[in-house]
């Protein structure tokens, strides 16, 4: 077995060219930029700590004769030098692989397998960075959703990953729960707070469904909930929170925690269908739930103002600002999973319980889904996101996202020029609470 890594990678040295703004020919690369002068009602609004940027693009995983088919984004972000980028592979079976660069995301290597299991469905990968100093990740799993496993991985010098035998821990996932028909870890990945615990989003279905199960206009049944398991012993034993409830007529399924406080505080942010009979219409959004006691319990899912298409994404905490970002594709009709754009929040959203987020980066404004967020330091973000829709995914596209203070002159604009954007697309909505 090869030696992993040794304490904390090298500098990163990665020059990032900041994209201008294209033209309509090139949609994958349209972003917003610095421009005029804010107005006086800009004059009026809070400056954001920071302001995002796209510096880079690169398909990491796309499409072969042998693999058609390329899902489920997850990433597991070691330190400023060392990323590993997982994903389904859909051929004959379900299996799940990954790349890793060594460069904080520049360059990758060649597709490694991780867990495989010929005529099984291995998916929803969701990984915790356990010590990115010495190359420890556990990768939380499923089996045809309806069994979950964690394995411990460790990235060695030569960027390859060692994998451990697998070990079952649906026992401990589902312990007290009704009867599943189907389970989700993750995806995309889970967070190590300060304490050591380790804390994973999922989802559950269960056999026995209401009696009237609604769908409507959304890509989810109204049973299905979100819970979310910790471990305090590095993986071995798990415990979980129930099913969470919500605060209005919606169901919420695929969702992740972040924490920007050490994990004292943790948020879940999820996708969400109306459960309205009366309002056949209603539009999704995101929805938060949060956790004051470092996941021992979470409080009701709240609708946020960011409209949703009942799609997964991904929420990022960082300590060193204090912020939250969440990828999600922002558009308010239910299945029509387009607009994968980047959202803030800061310190006035998290004190009024983190529902009022801000967009401020459109990553991708055609046909794109799921997405999987990381950070190698403090000024750069990376989203790994589904480009197209449905089982026509044409890429796994990896975005390198520069975060830079805000300027005097330009800034204030250039946010209200890409809300007006999202807004456009029904995407920012007035946010409410429970009832």
């Amino acid at each position: 077995m090869r030696a992993p890594l040794a304490l904390v990678a090298p500098s990163l040295l990665l020059p990032l060219l900041l994209l201008v703004v294209e033209t309509a020919a090139q949609p994958h690369d349209q972003q917003q930029q610095l421009g005029a002068e804010p107005t006086a009602h800009d004059n009026d609004r809070p400056e954001p700590p920071t302001i995002p940027t796209i510096a880079a693009r690169q398909n990491l995983f796309k499409p072969t004769k042998a693999t058609p088919l390329y899902r489920i984004p997850a990433l597991a972000v070691l330190n400023a030098s060392h990323v590993v980028a997982f994903a389904e592979a859909r051929d004959k079976h379900v299996r799940i692989v990954a790349k890793v660069s060594t460069d904080g995301g520049a360059t990758f290597g060649p597709e490694q397998a991780v867990v495989s299991e010929q005529g099984q469905k291995i998916g929803n990968p969701a990984p915790v960075v356990l010590d990115g100093s010495d190359g420890r990740v556990l990768l939380v799993y499923c089996r045809n959703n309806l069994k979950m496993f964690a394995v411990n991985l460790t990235l060695d010098a030569s960027g390859e990953l060692q994998i451990a035998p697998s070990r079952e821990i649906t026992a401990d996932v589902l312990r007290g729960m009704p009867p599943a028909s189907f389970i989700a870890s993750g995806p995309p990945g889970g967070i190590r707070s300060a304490s050591g615990r380790i804390v994973v989003a999922c989802d559950f279905t269960p056999k026995q469904k209401s009696s009237s199960p609604v769908r409507l206009r959304s890509a989810q049944s109204s049973d299905i909930r979100s819970f979310v398991i910790h471990s305090d012993d590095n993986g071995l034993h798990w415990q979980h929170t129930g099913l969470l409830p919500v605060s209005a007529n919606f169901s919420t399924s695929e969702n992740q925690c972040a924490s920007a406080d050490g994990g004292k505080t943790i948020i879940t942010t999820a996708r969400t269908g109306s459960t309205n009979p009366q309002d056949p219409t209603a539009e999704n959004f995101r929805a938060v739930a949060v956790s004051r006691d470092g996941g021992d319990n979470f409080g009701a899912f709240q609708r946020t103002n960011i409209a949703d298409p009942t799609c997964e994404g991904s929420t990022l905490g960082l300590e060193a600002t204090g912020e939250y970002w969440m990828s999600s594709g922002i558009a308010a009709v239910p299945g029509n999973r387009s607009n994968v754009s980047l959202s803030v929040c800061d310190a006035a959203c998290a004190k009024g319980g983190f529902v009022t987020w801000r967009p401020v980066l459109v990553v991708d404004p055609g046909l794109s889904s799921y997405s999987s967020l990381g950070s190698t330091n403090a000024e750069t973000l990376l989203l790994l996101y589904e480009v197209g829709g449905g089982e026509s995914i044409t890429a796994l596209s990896l975005v390198t996202i520069k975060l830079a203070p805000p300027t005097a002159v330009g800034s204030k604009k250039m946010l209200a020029e890409v809300e007006a954007a999202v807004g456009a697309q029904g995407g920012v909505m007035q946010a409410k609470g429970g009832g």
